[in-house]
């Protein structure tokens, strides 16, 4: 699967890093029904720097957590960061309820949001929701089938039912 434009070397790197997070949600979240992968990366145009040999995502990864009961926003944010910090990149995290660009610049970060499956067809007409649709790249689907959510949810052949991205 291309989560960049930098090639298979890099594309490898970024499974990686999102096969542990995966690992991670489910860990904390194990009643998730999906894990999907938006923004950059699941449009296949994110971008990653080389820092001495190591790969090094320069751009967040945009999960979309879809799960049947609501969760906190806290709760939400705890999970990512702990997720973050399974990748071996360095300055990870961020707290979004003080979240400053400046103080933040250098940090990666897993900006998660997880949605109750009995609100997907009722979602508000933002770009984020817009790109869940029509771009993203499916991570991990979990007992359920999204097709009234994704549009081409064997985007790239992906559309796996279990975990890890195919």
């Amino acid at each position: 699967m291309k989560f960049t434009q930098q090639g298979k070397k890099v594309d490898q790197q970024i499974k990686k890093y999102l096969d542990a997070i995966v690992e991670a949600i489910l860990k904390k979240v194990p009643e998730a029904k999906s894990i999907l992968l938006g923004g950059g990366f699941g449009r296949g145009e994110g971008s990653a720097e080389i820092k001495k040999g190591r790969i090094i995502p320069q751009n967040d990864f945009e999960i979309f957590l879809i799960t049947e009961k609501n969760l906190k926003e806290g709760f939400v944010n705890q999970v990512a960061n702990k997720a973050a910090q399974k990748l071996d990149i360095g300055n990870v995290g961020a707290d979004f309820y003080n979240f400053e660009r400046e103080v933040f610049a250098n940090t990666f970060y897993i900006d998660m949001k997880a949605i109750q499956i009995n609100k997907l067809p009722y979602l508000l007409p933002m770009f984020r929701y817009f790109e869940l649709k029509n771009v993203t790249a499916c991570l991990v689907v979990i007992n359920i089938f999204l097709s009234f959510l994704v549009k081409n949810p064997t985007r790239d052949g992906v559309n796996s039912s279990r975990p890890g991205l195919a």
